[in-house]
């Protein structure tokens, strides 16, 4: 199956896509360049210059705001104006950590991971914000990813890319905190694999964006490959469902680092059309 090309702007590091159903638009960031993208099915596009960066982009704002996950923690955009504004704090607001890979769990938590700066080994974490209290569910990591949540909502997914892994983590089904530790569910250090972004489709597989080897790879609940897609970009970040339906896979890139190697949808956002039974992510519950 060979994609489209959904956005042709480059991304030095394109991450933390979502679709709004309501405006049928793919939302996204470049975590590098702070810019907040937005292209509509009609083919409009926009973007904004964050005053700091951004690493996912959630549903759940109104009007003229957008929520997104930053070093800060939970923030507000208002496009009006090009602000934000603080939701929910992080524990931990160092000067020298970053967030990366989060994602919203259906009960309207946001799930924020961080990371060093230069990726230093064992710097980063992944918190859970809801109501006013924030949980660090994960800690230890060099380059947390992969944060996703099983369809029976009693798991949770994250991964190191540093270290080839992917972890599963049980979660309470009636309020979504984690209960007990995590657990190692995929080691892909064997095959060099490097998990990035995820998500999990309707039908339970957990869809990985191998970074630097131009792979989009779903995996069944026990660990088993199920499908692979191939990617026309080294570096696959992460993956979102959307379209009509959601049944259209839509997947960030990175041309960060690449140089002279890099290819033409190399930090573009590409389209899998048709290829999955996908379900709309939560809103935020502020």
């Amino acid at each position: 199956m060979t994609p489209t090309i959904y956005d042709p702007c480059i991304a030095s590091l394109g991450e933390g896509p979502v679709w709004e159903p309501l405006s049928q638009a793919l939302w996204w960031v470049d975590i590098d360049h702070a810019r907040l993208s937005m292209h509509c099915e009609d083919g409009n596009s926009r973007d904004w210059t964050l005053p700091r960066a951004a690493s996912a982009v959630f549903r759940g704002g109104s009007g003229t705001e957008v929520l997104l996950a930053t070093g800060r923690g939970l923030e507000r955009f208002d496009m009006a104006v090009e602000t934000l504004t603080a939701l929910a704090t992080l524990p931990d607001v160092a000067l020298n950590l970053r967030s990366n890979d989060s994602r919203a769990d259906a009960w309207g938590g946001v799930w924020i991971s961080q990371m060093d700066r230069g990726a230093a080994a064992g710097k980063g974490a992944i918190w859970r914000l809801m109501h006013g209290k924030s949980q660090r569910v994960a800690a230890g990591l060099t380059v947390p990813n992969g944060i996703a949540f099983d369809a029976s909502c009693g798991l949770a997914f994250f991964a190191d890319s540093a270290r080839h892994q992917v972890f599963r983590l049980a979660l309470d089904r009636s309020t979504g905190w984690p209960e007990g530790a995590p657990e190692l569910w995929l080691d892909l250090s064997a095959e060099g694999r490097v998990p990035d972004g995820a998500v999990v489709d309707a039908d339970g597989l957990y869809w990985s964006a191998h970074w630097g080897a131009g792979v989009v790879a779903a995996y069944a609940p026990d660990g088993t490959e199920a499908r692979r897609l191939t990617v026309p970009a080294t570096q696959p970040t992460c993956p979102a469902f959307g379209g009509a339906g959601f049944t259209d896979l839509f997947v960030t890139t990175a041309a960060t680092g690449l140089g002279e190697r890099a290819q033409a949808a190399d930090g573009a956002v590409l389209r899998f059309s048709g290829v999955v039974r996908g379900q709309p992510e939560p809103e935020v519950v502020l």
